[in-house]
């Protein structure tokens, strides 16, 4: 009975094959969370190299701050310039109708928002209800309005379809007028939020 093994041995045999089977365990355990560890750091990494290189074209940015409000005002200088008290409304829906009849565009009504001020330039969005033309025609007003040296125009919204019985376009188009007013204190804030 030599070859038999006690059963103190068999115990022992039991355990180790036990404690093997954990380890191995273990070990696949740990060798398969290693990928989801390496992929989240190197995730962090990334995530983190992201916000570094975002910082220093925003610490670029500011430190052209200068360069920056150059540019603004000599923008702004080529702003039209009105009275304090003065209504823009006539100017303005005078200037898009020349600029729409210049460029074979037929406009019907234009009606137009408030006026808003943002920091020292004012704002009026006029909404064009009806407006009828060839593409071209809309192309050369469109690009006329964003070029002309008469004031400064934006056209922020444009909808169109073919005109059934004429064939030409028509739909409705926002244009954003940009102006200074002559407010002393208006300047005065635009100032002090450069400094």
């Amino acid at each position: 009975m030599a070859g038999e093994m006690s059963l103190k041995e068999k115990a022992v045999l039991c355990s180790l094959a036990v404690a093997a089977l954990y380890i191995a365990a273990g070990a696949v355990l740990f060798i398969r969370q290693l990928p989801a560890k390496t992929g989240a750091w190197a995730k962090a990494r990334r995530a983190y190299e992201k916000a570094a290189q975002d910082y220093r074209k925003e610490c670029a940015l500011i430190a052209r701050k200068a360069e920056w409000f150059e540019r603004y005002d000599e923008e702004k200088s080529q702003m039209p310039m009105f009275g304090s008290a003065a209504d823009t409304d006539t100017t303005w829906r005078r200037k898009l109708r020349e600029i729409a009849q210049k460029n074979y565009v037929q406009v019907a009504s234009e009606s137009p928002g408030k006026e808003v001020q943002v920091g020292d330039v004012w704002e009026r969005t006029f909404d064009i209800k009806n407006w009828e033309g060839g593409l071209e025609s809309l192309v050369k007003f469109i690009y006329e309005l964003e070029t002309t040296p008469e004031g400064m125009f934006d056209v922020s919204s444009l909808n169109f379809k073919p005109n059934q019985k004429t064939g030409f376009l028509k739909g409705t188009l926002a244009v954003t007028c940009a102006y200074r007013k002559d407010d002393a204190a208006a300047e005065g804030r635009a100032d002090k939020e450069r400094k």
